[in-house]
């Protein structure tokens, strides 16, 4: 089932679209919309440019995956961290990230909030199939059981 929408900040997705909707998140707006843009001609996409109002936007959509780029900095990694720990529902978590080897504790934080980590540069091909799949996963889940799924 495919849902053709615009990308949008303010717009509320109805019920019906949740489904099918997906969460970026990128303090880089040229990502977020490059993403939206990626994806949006076969889900509803909404995107989060601001740190400060991911956790209320997530948990008002509770979308059935998140996209997150997650900033260059380990302070503001770990933010961004904080802020998916406090969830309401644990969506699956594809995150985009620069590996560096020299903050394990940075890189252990990450993998604990991710379901899956994409070291960028990012490859919009690989992305777009990933989302793909890993939306089929959650559609037949909740078709077939009634309920939500988890990607671990």
């Amino acid at each position: 089932m495919t849902t053709h929408t615009a990308h949008t900040n303010t717009n509320s997705v109805s019920q019906v679209d949740r489904s099918n909707a997906i969460l970026i998140f990128s303090p880089d707006p040229d990502i977020a919309k490059s993403l939206a843009m990626l994806l949006e001609e076969n889900y509803t996409i909404e995107a989060e440019t601001n740190l400060g109002m991911l956790e209320e936007h997530i948990n008002r959509l509770d979308p059935p995956l998140l996209l997150v780029d997650l900033y260059p900095l380990p302070p503001d990694i770990l933010r961004t961290v904080e802020v998916l720990k406090r969830r309401k529902n644990k969506n699956p978590v594809v995150m985009f990230h620069v590996f560096r080897n020299s903050r394990p504790e940075i890189e252990t934080a990450i993998r604990g909030v991710s379901d899956l980590i994409l070291y960028k540069p990012i490859n919009a091909e690989l992305v777009s199939e990933l989302v793909s799949v890993l939306m089929a996963i959650h559609f037949t889940a909740r078709t077939e059981e009634g309920g939500e799924t988890s990607l671990q």
